[in-house]
Order: C-alpha cells, then sequence, then structure tokens
C-alpha cells in the first residue's frame, strides 16, 4: 500500500499550477493579441523573435515576407 503524504500532493499543486500558468501565458503572447500589433504572425515568427533574431539566416528572411513578420528590423547578413 502507498501513502501519499500531503506535503507531496501540495508540490505536485503547485507544479500543477506552474504549468498552467505557463500555458496560459504562452496562448496569451502567441494568440490572444490578434488583433493588435502585440501578437506574432506565426511560432516562426515568436521563435525567431525571442531568440534566433542575432542568428537569421536567409530561410528566416524568406519566412519573414511570406508570412508578413512586422516588428523592429534587425540586421541580417546572410549566413550559409
Amino acid at each position: 500500500m502507498t501513502v501519499i503524504h500531503k506535503l507531496d500532493l501540495e508540490k505536485e499543486a503547485s507544479k500543477m499550477k506552474g504549468l498552467l500558468a505557463l500555458i496560459i501565458l504562452s496562448l496569451f503572447i502567441i494568440g490572444c493579441g490578434a488583433t493588435g500589433n502585440y501578437s506574432y504572425k506565426s511560432w516562426g515568427h515568436f521563435a525567431f523573435s525571442a531568440w534566433g533574431y542575432d542568428n537569421c539566416t536567409q530561410e528566416d528572411m524568406d519566412k519573414a515576407k511570406q508570412e508578413g513578420w512586422f516588428g523592429e528590423l534587425v540586421p541580417c547578413p546572410v549566413k550559409k
């Protein structure tokens, strides 16, 4: 017979609350601002804005043009 301690349940509940908060925040960032200029056109746009802007490629420039990304322009030396 397994005994589940109250402390273990509280830790699990805390983890679940954190995960739920992260999911809600992610959904808000990606989609809830779709009516204004505060959202991203796609997951690729979000990923580029979050960590790919300092290492862009021709593929990134092509995606930006195709999907109509907006925002602050960054210099993008083409890397092969």
